[in-house]
């Protein structure tokens, strides 16, 4: 009672005001057909409805049909596990799949036959995935074809005529287990092993560009070690050779200026003295006397000295700010090269009009300071285009601290001077000789 019955041309619905729910019936259902006219229907004195369309009447008593509810139970009607076919199972068992074929295969239905051509169904495999598949009674089945390990719930609704779905759905429980790779013990193990082994691949690559790196501080140490050899050698051969032969042209001109007089010699002479000199430069720069007696302190006097004779315009700081404590000899000559060859980068290139050169120590550390006020460089420019171009003194510079795991920083810009600081390792120290020049002193 209460229901409005509407004809339309997709069957017979029912509209329940009360539960505002709508249930259709259709040919599947018994109808004449699918098809209602409109101005067909009648009302018979007992009550019977009749309902006609192109295919004739229909005639029945609406009190006497009821819309089946949604959500009837689901019956699992046919499991196959793993190939195998599973007879008997109903819902809330536990299906197990083997290790190595975890195939689930299951085919369901309802036992509500008012429209079963009309049943619709929903389905879910949890936690595998969390939306509905959708099926209809054609294709009631769920199919997986290869379930990952673990434990898992199959839900499973049915639809009534209306559309609507039950809210309780039909459980089957689903055990897949793991093959042994797939274990998490085993994975995890697997995890160690493969972290292990990365570690000790960067662990040896550590290894060897440790091993890289000193190797190639030791070849800069045996290189500079070579070239300082050869600056010596060259010395002992100037100083033995060259210089001893001025030396006694000199002596046979002293002679000579006996008998015909000074004024006849005293040109040659005058040229003998100038080449005495710069070879007497030269031995200086080669092998700076004071390294190994006096210390690096007076070599480095001795080289801001020879370049104030050379460039007298130029303005130098001098700092000496050292201990009495002797530096080893491998230090002490290459903080002079350093010296040596910033100023005479500042002499040849830098254009300066005044200097600071300071040597120092800084805990376990000699530093090296050489800055000027000159036109300056770009420091962007690399190390090999310096080379390439010619210029080899930074990079003579950096292998000769390098060799010594020491540092040297370049800071420099177009227009703004160049400051070159290096530092070098003094341990170990050798002990104090003799105390030797190790002052603070400035110059203009």
């Amino acid at each position: 009672g209460g229901a409005l019955w509407l004809g339309t041309d997709r069957g017979l619905s029912r509209f329940d005001p009360v539960t505002e729910t709508v249930a259709t019936f259709t040919s599947a259902d018994g109808l004449h057909g699918d098809v209602i006219d409109l101005m067909s229907s009648a009302k018979a004195a007992d009550g019977t409805l009749f309902m006609g369309g192109p295919d004739g009447f229909t005639g029945f008593d609406p009190s006497s049909v009821a819309a089946r509810q949604a959500g009837t139970p689901v019956q699992f009607s046919s499991v196959i596990a793993s190939g195998v076919r599973r007879a008997g199972v109903t819902a809330g068992d536990t299906v197990r799949l083997s290790h190595d074929l975890r195939q689930l295969a299951v085919e369901f239905a309802t036992l509500d036959f008012t429209a079963p051509s009309r049943t619709e169904y929903r389905y879910r495999l949890l936690p595998y995935e969390t939306t509905w598949t959708n099926a209809d009674a054609r294709s009631a089945e769920a199919r997986y074809a290869a379930v990952p390990p673990g434990e898992y719930v199959l839900e499973v609704l049915s639809s009534g005529p209306n559309g609507g779905f039950g809210e309780t759905p039909s459980r089957l429980y689903v055990h897949a287990p793991p093959l042994w790779w797939e274990r998490a013990s085993i994975q995890l193990l697997g995890l160690i092993l493969a972290l292990g082994g990365v570690g000790a691949i960067g662990w040896r690559a550590t290894q060897r560009a440790e091993r890289r790196r000193a190797e190639a501080a030791e070849v800069a140490r045996r290189l500079a070690a070579s070239r300082e050899d050869e600056r010596l050698r060259l010395a002992r051969e100037i100083h033995d050779g060259a210089v001893q032969h001025l030396y006694r042209t000199g002596h046979d001109l002293d002679v000579l200026a006996e008998t015909a007089g000074v004024q006849a010699v005293a040109p040659v002479r005058a040229s003998l003295d100038e080449a005495a000199g710069d070879l007497r430069a030269v031995l200086a720069d080669l092998r700076p006397p004071q390294v190994g007696t006096l210390g690096a302190a007076a070599a480095v006097r001795a080289a801001v000295d020879r370049f104030s004779e050379t460039y007298p315009e130029v303005q130098i700081d001098l700092d000496l700010a050292v201990t009495g404590r002797r530096w080893p000899a491998s230090i002490q000559h290459a903080a002079v090269r350093i010296v040596q060859e910033a100023l005479s980068n500042a002499g040849r290139h830098a254009e300066a009009s005044a200097l600071k050169v300071r040597l120092a120590e800084a805990g376990e550390h000699a530093i090296v300071e050489v800055a000027d006020d000159g036109v300056g460089f770009d420091t962007g420019v690399s190390a090999v285009d310096h080379v390439r171009g010619g210029h080899f003194g930074l990079a003579g510079l950096r292998e000769r601290a390098a060799g010594l795991d020491g540092t040297v920083e370049v800071a420099s810009a177009p227009g703004r001077g160049t400051r070159i600081l290096a530092r070098l390792p003094l341990t170990p120290l050798a002990p104090a000789a003799t105390r030797w020049i190790g002052d603070v002193s400035r110059r203009p």
